[in-house]
C-alpha cells in the first residue's frame, strides 16, 4: 500500500450503442431520458463531477436533434469541464474500417467537441471493440492521446495497467478493464444484474470494499479507476451516494482518497507512472478468451468480420469514393484551376459513413431494421460523392489542352489508384447520332464511324465491344434547364497507360465511310513464323 492514500477515480459514463437489439430511434428515446436527468443532476447538485460521454461525440448531435433548446446549457456543461466528450466521433470497429477512416473520426470528434465549447477527450476509450489492430497506440499518439483503455483481445485478468507497443514502435500507456469488461463496477458494486438492484448503503459499501482490494493488488500505479459506464446504463443516485460519502472523508482511513473524475484525469496520473508498469504487450491485440466467463468474459466474437458482407462491401466502396475520388479531385480543381474544395459536401459525406461504423454496426450483429437503416447512411455517403466526382472530372476534362474542334470528342481518364494503370480498359463512348455510320460485307447492323488518338496524336487501337443506336439521353445544363439528345453508346476497350492519381486525354474523331474506322492494319495476322496478333 503506498504511504500516501491512493486516488481512486470514480467516473460516470454510459456505454451507448447508437443501434443494436434496438433500432437507432429506439436507443435514442432512452438516451434523451439519460441526458435529461444527468443534466438535471448538475442543477440540482446531486451530481457532482463530470460525465463522460462513452467516448464518442455523435450522442451529443444525436443529443441535440430532439433538444435543441439544451444546446447552450450542453455548452456551458461542456467549457466547466462537467461534460468530457470524445475523442471518437462514433466509436469504430477498428478491423472493418480503414487507417485513413479512423483518424477522419477522431478528427471530427475533436471538432465537434470544440463546436461545443469543451476539449475534447484525452483519454483513448476503446471498451467493447472485438479486439484492437496494431497501429492504435501510433493513432492514438497522433492526437496527443495520453493512454488508450480496453477490454477485448487479451488475456491479462489479472493486470490492469500495460504498456502497449504499437506496429511502429509507439508504446502507449494503457488500462485493461477487469473480468465484465468497462461493465466490472455496475456488476460488482452497483449489483446491475441483481432482479430488484440494491439500495442498502451497507451491502453497498461492502461490495465496494471488495472491488478496491482486488483492483489495487491487479495495478501497477497507484490511481485506481472505478468507471461507472455499462451498456445503456444512467448514472443512479442511490448507489452514487456511497461515492459522495467517501468523498466527504476528510480523513480516508483505509487508504484510499476518493474523487469524481474523468478518464482524462485518470488517464494523465497513469501515464505520469509509466515507468511502474511491468507488463508489455506488442502489435495486435486479438487473443481468443482463455479462461472461463466467470475469471474472465472477454471473447470476441470474430464471425463478425463476414457477416452481412454486403455492408463491407458497401462500406470498402463509400472509403473508395471519398478518398481515391471526390477527395483528390477536390485537391486537383482547387490547384489547378481555382476551385473551391467541396468541403462541405464531403464533411457530410464523412459524416454519414461514419455513422455506420460502430461494432454493432459495421460488424452486422444486431437486428434487421438496424442494417436496413444503414443502407440508407451508405446511400447518401454514395450520392454525395459520385456527384461531387463527376463535376470535378467534367471541369478538369473541359480544362485540359486546347478547345474540342468541330467533329471531336474529348474523352478524359481518371486514375484513383496509388499507383500507374498501364493495361486495358472498358469505355462506354457517347458517339453523337449524326456522325457517319458504316458497315461491314454482312451489311446488317451500321456501326458509328471513328478512330480515337492520344494526347500525342498518335491513333490507339481499340475493339468494338457493344453498341446500342440512337439511346435517348439528357445533359442538365448549368441554368438548371434539361435538355435531351440522342447518342449512341459504343463499348470499346483499349490500352491505357494513366499515372497514379492522375488522368489521360483522348480524342475520339469522326471517321468518313469511305476510310477504314480500325486500327491500320499489318499484312496479315502473322507477326512472326510463330507469333500472330490482332
Amino acid at each position: 500500500m503506498a504511504e500516501t492514500p491512493r486516488r481512486c477515480h470514480y467516473v460516470v459514463s454510459t456505454h451507448w450503442d447508437r443501434e443494436w437489439y434496438q433500432t437507432f430511434e429506439g436507443f435514442r428515446f432512452r438516451l434523451v431520458k439519460l441526458m435529461d436527468r444527468v443534466l438535471e443532476g448538475w442543477r440540482d447538485g446531486r451530481l457532482k463531477g463530470p460525465f463522460q460521454t462513452d467516448g464518442q461525440a455523435v450522442l451529443l448531435e444525436d443529443y441535440l436533434e430532439i433538444r435543441p433548446e439544451r444546446r447552450d446549457e450542453l455548452m456551458e456543461r461542456a467549457r466547466e469541464g462537467k461534460l468530457v466528450i470524445g475523442p471518437w466521433y462514433a466509436m469504430p470497429d477498428e478491423f472493418l474500417v480503414s487507417g485513413e477512416s479512423m483518424v477522419r473520426n477522431l478528427r471530427l470528434g475533436r471538432e465537434v467537441a470544440r463546436a461545443l465549447g469543451g476539449e475534447p477527450s484525452c483519454a483513448g476509450f476503446t471498451c467493447d471493440i472485438f479486439g484492437h489492430n496494431s497501429q492504435l497506440p501510433q493513432i492514438y499518439a497522433g492526437f496527443d492521446i495520453v493512454a488508450a483503455l480496453i477490454w477485448r483481445g487479451l488475456n491479462t485478468w489479472d493486470h490492469r495497467n500495460l504498456l502497449w507497443e504499437g506496429a511502429d514502435g509507439t508504446v502507449l500507456p494503457t488500462y485493461r478493464f477487469g473480468h465484465v469488461g468497462y461493465c466490472t463496477y455496475a456488476i460488482d458494486v452497483r449489483g446491475c444484474r441483481d432482479a430488484d438492484g440494491c439500495v442498502d448503503l451497507k451491502v453497498l459499501n461492502g461490495r465496494l470494499d471488495s472491488f478496491l482490494q482486488w483492483t489495487a493488488e491487479c495495478s501497477d500505479v497507484d490511481p485506481l479507476l472505478l468507471f461507472d459506464g455499462c451498456d445503456h446504463m444512467e448514472w443512479d443516485p442511490v448507489t452514487y451516494q456511497v461515492i459522495v460519502d467517501r468523498m466527504a472523508q476528510d480523513d480516508p482511513g483505509d487508504g484510499f482518497q476518493f474523487m469524481h473524475t474523468s478518464l482524462d484525469e485518470f488517464c494523465r496520473e497513469m501515464a505520469a507512472q509509466a515507468d511502474r508498469i511491468q507488463t508489455r504487450v506488442v502489435g495486435e491485440l486479438r487473443e481468443p478468451a482463455r479462461w472461463t466467463e466467470e475469471r474472465d468474459n472477454q471473447w470476441l466474437i470474430p464471425g463478425v468480420l463476414s457477416s452481412r458482407v454486403w455492408i463491407k462491401q458497401e462500406n470498402a466502396a463509400c472509403e473508395t469514393l471519398l478518398t481515391r475520388w471526390a477527395e483528390p479531385l477536390g485537391v486537383l480543381a482547387h490547384l489547378a484551376l481555382g476551385r473551391d474544395y467541396p468541403k462541405g459536401y464531403l464533411d457530410v459525406a464523412w459524416r454519414w459513413l461514419l455513422r455506420n461504423h460502430p461494432h454493432d454496426s459495421i460488424c452486422g450483429c444486431s437486428i434487421d431494421q438496424v442494417h436496413e437503416d444503414m443502407k440508407f447512411r451508405f446511400s447518401q455517403c454514395r450520392g454525395i460523392c459520385e456527384e461531387v466526382t463527376r463535376d470535378l472530372e467534367r471541369r478538369i476534362a473541359a480544362n485540359v489542352g486546347e478547345p474540342v474542334v468541330p467533329e471531336t470528342l474529348r474523352v478524359t481518364l481518371f486514375n484513383g489508384a496509388q499507383v500507374p494503370l498501364n493495361e486495358s480498359v472498358e469505355v462506354i463512348l457517347e458517339i453523337p447520332s449524326d456522325w457517319p455510320t458504316f458497315n461491314e460485307f454482312f451489311g446488317f447492323e451500321p456501326k458509328p464511324a471513328f478512330r480515337i488518338y492520344d494526347a500525342e496524336g498518335n491513333e490507339v487501337p481499340y475493339q468494338r465491344l457493344h453498341q446500342t443506336m440512337k439511346r435517348p439521353a439528357t445533359r442538365l445544363l448549368d441554368t438548371g434547364s434539361i435538355r435531351g439528345y440522342q447518342t449512341h453508346h459504343v463499348r470499346v476497350s483499349l490500352p491505357a497507360q494513366i499515372p497514379a492519381f492522375g488522368y489521360a486525354t483522348y480524342a475520339v474523331r469522326s471517321g468518313e465511310t469511305s476510310e477504314r474506322t480500325r486500327h491500320p492494319a499489318v499484312p496479315g495476322l502473322a507477326t512472326s513464323e510463330r507469333s500472330m496478333e490482332n
